[in-house]
C-alpha cells in the first residue's frame, strides 16, 4: 500500500485486505510504517487458506510494546518468533523492515 495511510478505529474490529504475498514461503522483504495507539495489536497477517492448525503464515504484531514477527513454514515445523530488542512508543511513527529467506528471518 502506497500513497494512503489507512486508519483503523477498532470499533469493534477493522482491517484492510490485500492480495496474498506470492512466494512468501520462500523469501520476501517488506517495510511497514505505523503509528500505534496501543502497545498490543496485530499489524500484518498473511496466511494460506488451509484449515490446518499449522498452516503457513507470517505475522507482525506488538506484544507489550515489543514488535514481534512470527512465521511458520507449514505442518511439522515449529513457529519461529523474532522479537525486537527495544519497544515502540505509542503515538510516534515507527518503520519496521522484515526480511525472510527460507528459514531465516530478521
Amino acid at each position: 500500500v502506497t500513497g494512503i495511510i489507512p486508519y483503523f478505529t477498532q470499533a469493534p474490529n477493522s482491517y484492510i485486505t490485500l492480495p496474498t504475498l506470492s512466494d512468501a514461503y520462500l523469501q520476501f522483504s517488506f517495510e511497514v510504517s505505523f503509528k500505534p495507539e496501543h502497545d498490543y495489536g496485530l499489524i500484518l497477517y498473511n496466511g494460506n487458506r488451509e484449515k490446518e492448525k499449522d498452516a503457513d503464515f507470517i505475522s507482525l504484531a506488538l506484544d507489550n510494546g515489543i514488535p514481534e514477527f512470527k512465521f511458520n513454514l507449514g505442518p511439522g515445523t515449529p513457529t519461529t518468533t523474532v522479537r525486537s530488542n527495544g519497544s515502540i512508543t505509542e503515538g510516534d511513527w515507527h518503520t519496521i523492515k522484515i526480511v525472510r529467506n527460507k528459514k531465516r528471518g530478521k
